[in-house]
Order: C-alpha cells, then sequence, then structure tokens
C-alpha cells in the first residue's frame, strides 16, 4: 500500500480538504471534571442497565457543551456495543427548529430515516406528532439519548423532559446557555465555565502541534485566532487559515490567510442559516429579496403581499401573519436581514426597513435550488 504523501501544512494531508477533524473526549483540555460528571451519568447505562436521570449541561456560548455532549455520548454508544447494548443518539439544534412542533417533526423523520420505518402522514397538531413520537420510541428495543442544543425557550427542555419521563429507555440531554435555566426538575447542571486568554491559546496551540508541520505557523497566527472567545470559533479560524495556505500551496500560514478564512467561515454560515430554514421560512426570505427589486424601502406588507404570490405558486397553503412575523425576526438574528425603524407620526406604528445583509452567496444558493427554479422564472420574466 503506498505511503501518504506528507502536506506542506497538515501532518496529515487528508485533513486539508475536510470540513471538521475527528477529536476524542481525552483530547478536551481543562475539562476533566465535567467530563467526569458527564460520563459518570451516561456509563450508568452499562453499569446499572440505566441512566437514572437527564442531563443538562449549561454554559456560555464557546465553552465546549456540544462537542463534551456529543463525544460522550460516541463513546457510551462504542463501549454498549462491547456490552451488546443498543443505544442510539439524536442530536437537534433547537436554534434552527425553535418551536415544538418544529423539534417533534425533526425528530420524527431523523427516527424514521435510521430505522428504515416508513413514515406515516401526520397533521399539523403537536398532540398528533407527540402520539407518533411516543409509538416510535415505545417500540424501539434499546437505548435512545436525545441531545437538545441550543435551548433558548424556557418551556422547552421541561416539555421534552416531561414528554420522555415514563419512558425509562430514553435519555434527554439539554444543552443550554441562559443561567435562569439552571435549576431543571431538580437536576443539578454540569457546568462549564468560560475560557481565559491563556486556555484558548493552549486549546489552539494543542490543536495546530497535533495537526500541523513544524514551522508552518507561529505564534503570530494563534493570537489573530484568538479574536474570538468561542473555542470552537478559534480552532475553525485555524483549520480554514491552514486549509487555505495548504491549497496555494505556501509553506506556512499567513495573516492574509486568516483574513480570508474569516469572511470565508461568516459566508458559510449565512448559508448554512439559510439552508436550514422551512421551506416557508424560505419563501418569506426569497419575499424579501424580490421585495428589494420592487421597492426602494421594504415594508413587513409588502413581503406579505409577495409571499402570497409565491405560496400560490407553489400551491401552498400561507402561513400566518404572525409566522412571518416570527421568521423575520429569526432572520434578524441570523444576520441574514437588517431591520431599521423608520420614523413615524406618534399615532401610527413604526413600520421597518427590511434589507437582506448577507453575503450574495446566500441567495444564489436558494435562487439556484430546484425547488425555486420556477418562482426565480416567474419574477425573472417580471423583471425583464
Amino acid at each position: 500500500m503506498a505511503k501518504k504523501s506528507r502536506g506542506k501544512i497538515f501532518k496529515d494531508p487528508d485533513y486539508s480538504n475536510t470540513a471538521s477533524v475527528s477529536a476524542s473526549l481525552n483530547e478536551m483540555m481543562y475539562l476533566d471534571q465535567q467530563i467526569t460528571q458527564v460520563y459518570s451519568r451516561l456509563s450508568g447505562l452499562i453499569d446499572r442497565g440505566t441512566i437514572e436521570e437527564d442531563i443538562v449541561i449549561y454554559g456560555p456560548a464557546g465553552t465546549g457543551k456540544t462537542t463534551l455532549a456529543r463525544l460522550a455520548v460516541e463513546q457510551l454508544i462504542m463501549e454498549s456495543r462491547d456490552c451488546q447494548i443498543n443505544v442510539s443518539s439524536y442530536y437537534i439544534n433547537c436554534e434552527r427548529s425553535r418551536t415544538k412542533l418544529e423539534i417533534l417533526k425533526e425528530l420524527i423523520d431523523t427516527f424514521e430515516k435510521e430505522q428504515g420505518i416508513s413514515g406515516e402522514k401526520i397533521d399539523e397538531f403537536i398532540d398528533s406528532h407527540e402520539k407518533r413520537l411516543i409509538k416510535l420510541f415505545s417500540q424501539f428495543h434499546g437505548h435512545v439519548i436525545l441531545i437538545l442544543d441550543e435551548l433558548e425557550e424556557s418551556d422547552l427542555i421541561y416539555y421534552f423532559m416531561k414528554l420522555m419521563e415514563p419512558f425509562s429507555n430514553i435519555t434527554v440531554i439539554g444543552i443550554i446557555n441562559n443561567i435562569y435555566f439552571e435549576n431543571i426538575n431538580n437536576i443539578k447542571p454540569i457546568i462549564l465555565l468560560p475560557y481565559d486568554k491563556k486556555q484558548l491559546t493552549d486549546i489552539a496551540t494543542a490543536k495546530a502541534e497535533k495537526l500541523f508541520q513544524p514551522g508552518s505557523y507561529d505564534n503570530e497566527i494563534i493570537q489573530l485566532c484568538l479574536k474570538h472567545d468561542d473555542a470552537g470559533e478559534i480552532i475553525d479560524l485555524l483549520l480554514t487559515s491552514a486549509r487555505i495556505a495548504e491549497n496555494k500551496n505556501d509553506e506556512m500560514i499567513r495573516p492574509e490567510h486568516v483574513c480570508r478564512a474569516e469572511k470565508l467561515l461568516e459566508q458559510n454560515v449565512a448559508i448554512k442559516s439559510a439552508e436550514n430554514l422551512s421551506l416557508h421560512k424560505k419563501l418569506i426570505l426569497l419575499s424579501i429579496f424580490y421585495s428589494e427589486q420592487m421597492y426602494d424601502e421594504v415594508r413587513t406588507s409588502q413581503i406579505n403581499n409577495i409571499y402570497y404570490r409565491l405560496c400560490m405558486q407553489m400551491n401552498e397553503s400561507c402561513r400566518s401573519l404572525r409566522f412571518v412575523s416570527e421568521t423575520l425576526a429569526q432572520l434578524y438574528r441570523l444576520d441574514i436581514i437588517d431591520m431599521k425603524k423608520k420614523t413615524s407620526s406618534r399615532d401610527q406604528y413604526i413600520p421597518y426597513d427590511i434589507r437582506i445583509i448577507a453575503p450574495k452567496e446566500v441567495l444564489e444558493a436558494l435562487l439556484n435550488d430546484r425547488d425555486f427554479r420556477a418562482l426565480k422564472e416567474m419574477f425573472d420574466l417580471e423583471f425583464s
């Protein structure tokens, strides 16, 4: 078998083309206590045949909550195989699926696909989805671990823990950023504290030493990547900078590679956010785009009108005005659009001027989606 050639930046050239780098629990720095706390609770499945209580992991963004949960569950699954215990895990990002109904739908779809079960048509009521999920889980022979990440709505974690309470074979891991969640169902949270600058430097340096050739980076590059407080973002920036340098056939990571990597990551975040939107939320984003082509200032009423036309064209039922308003708020939080208040008379509500601020690649990806090809053709004719 031919030996792999060494890259100029990466020790393993395969890492120059992959989106992520594999890691393990023992590589997570400054989290020994939290790793022990999480895994001691999960390992009850092997030691006693059950996980006695759900798990809540609390900490600010960038402290490693998601990585800790996912790696701990992956390790449990591997060890469970040796004991012939069937364990399946399901990860849901609740920032993307914000409502109970959206999370239930995603859980059902993911579980059915993984288990090879043909989906049933379900109406849009929450209780119908609850019954379907409960039926699926009650028929599963093994243990299910649900990782619910980015929980911001205070009732979501209570709701899912209560919903799964009757099942001894289901464990919920809730990952939260907000301190007011700290006491949930009398479960003591596992707390991850923010890293200080020295710890972030150590984490980035250890990753660089593991992956990069000696002499292919210096401390200036590490410090440039430390402008974030989020350890995950620092590592992403470092790796993306290295891939850019590798693809250019350069022998060293330079500041211009870091600058280019920052812009690329911002663009990728925006594109991914748009791709993860539901159909109707994508239609609302397209409505804003087409409103910009037609009006000097874009108002909610104009967006509603075009959204109605798009739904008619796709034979879709329009969602409520409240749904449109909530979607606009979500797009604003995701930095896809900007909403500026316009001055108005004292007796009138203050309207917003709404603009898309995401990179043009976000709209290009959306417009090139085959599901929206007919819509694009319709408006192309209108503007021609």
